[in-house]
């Protein structure tokens, strides 16, 4: 007998399935996109980061099952894959990651203004190079591949990744500091570090062009980082999650950006709350069995018992 293949999203992130989504768009290419389309395009970001709720407004998102679950948090090389996507993402957002804590990182501000410099000068000759034009964005095309649709009463518990930006607000694009250059982790070698290591977020050479992105009261980003946040925790990154968690932090208290309390707070409840509880307060029951059948985890040859706990606790 033939056996049962793994469901959709753990084909996508196998590297010996290498599937597609249901456009055919593979995770390869997917993280070779250009920061505009990944800001544009909106059917993407429910594969990159799925998660047990689903979308109610992309049929097509793939939903975190327990046996997904289970999948990623037993394969290494599923985690390592996923934490490519959370690499591209942050760089999206200006982020990157250091073994070192942002305050306390070496080196001097010149070098930090040198590489923002550099990165600026490229910007300016690519633009003189070739004529501006608009990003078209192809998924608005596409029936139920996006979360198009306004709903009355939406917040940021349930990710609508492509709900509109509020921009009323100025963003922080002038307002702020440069951090010394901390020891950056090259992309290659920071998709599962050893445990031993320190990992931060930490503001990346590109923070002040792509902060302007999101960096403001509401943006449909804020909702983007809740359901990356979840699904971090969910497959098993809670390292990746928590250091994320604590730039944006540290973000939100900087006197000149003003992200919204509301982000903020389901931010928190994706990182804070009982697994099973959604930032919006949806109750995931099969989560909920699976999280007392791991409390209830006996314990392993040359395992402590508070070893036990901890790797329990989720």
């Amino acid at each position: 007998m033939k056996a049962k293949p793994p469901p959709l999203i753990v084909q996508f992130y196998d590297p010996d399935f290498a599937a597609g989504d249901v456009r055919g768009r593979t995770l390869s290419e997917i993280l070779q996109w250009e920061d505009e389309k990944l800001e544009m395009s909106h059917d993407y970001i429910q594969w990159l980061f799925p998660l047990p709720e689903g979308s109610i407004f992309n049929y097509n998102a793939p939903i975190i099952t327990e046996e997904v679950l289970e999948a990623f948090r037993e394969s290494d090389v599923l985690r390592r894959r996923l934490n490519l996507s959370f690499l591209r993402i942050l760089r999206f957002y200006g982020f990157t990651v250091s073994t070192e804590p942002e305050t306390k990182s070496k080196g001097s501000n010149e070098q930090a203004k040198d590489e923002e410099q550099k990165s600026e000068e490229k910007e300016k000759s690519e633009a003189e190079s070739t004529e501006a034009a608009p990003v078209k964005n192809t998924e608005e095309a596409e029936p139920q591949t996006n979360d198009e649709s306004p709903a009355k009463g939406a917040d940021p518990g349930r990710p609508r990744e492509d709900s509109l930006a509020d921009t009323s607000h100025d963003s922080a694009s002038d307002t702020t500091t440069k951090p010394d250059p901390p020891k950056y982790i090259p992309s290659s070698s920071s998709a599962l570090l050893e445990p031993s290591m320190d990992y931060h977020v930490i503001r990346g050479p590109n923070w002040k062009k792509a902060s302007r992105n999101w960096c403001r009261r509401a943006d449909h980003n804020h909702l983007r980082i809740t359901r990356i946040l979840r699904s971090l925790r969910v497959l098993g990154l809670q390292k990746e999650c928590d250091a994320f968690y604590k730039a944006l932090k540290r973000i939100y208290k900087h006197s000149n950006i003003h992200i919204g309390e509301m982000s903020m707070t389901f931010w928190r409840r994706a990182v804070e709350q009982p697994l099973h509880i959604a930032p919006d307060g949806e109750r995931v029951r099969w989560l909920q069995r699976w999280v007392e059948s791991r409390s209830k985890k006996p314990v392993q040859e040359g395992e402590t018992e508070e070893e036990a706990k901890a790797d329990a606790a989720v």
